[in-house]
């Protein structure tokens, strides 16, 4: 299994405890396992469900820091215009 995956196994099995921790202990063990499976299956296949899942998980880390001129932006304040410093 790859560190992505696993990253996101950890970010899943956060947002189940996180659905399931409110119930803890308000419901009996038969319907907290009932209502884990319920949530894990909506995670894994309701497609708005899956979609929201993967937007608040984890991000892939640049593979570059490189700065990069955008066109149309404009510098920060007290910093230099790139390409404008000494030769």
């Amino acid at each position: 299994m790859d560190h992505e995956q696993d990253l996101n196994d950890e970010h899943y099995e956060a947002q189940v405890e996180r659905a399931l921790a409110p119930y803890r202990g308000l419901l009996p063990a038969t319907q907290l396992v009932a209502l884990e499976a319920l949530v894990r299956d909506t995670l894994r296949n309701d497609p708005i469900a899956v979609e929201l899942l993967q937007a608040a998980g984890p991000r892939a880390t640049p593979a570059t820091s490189e700065d990069k001129e955008v066109a149309g932006a404009q510098p920060a304040p007290n910093e230099k215009p790139a390409g404008k410093g000494k030769p």
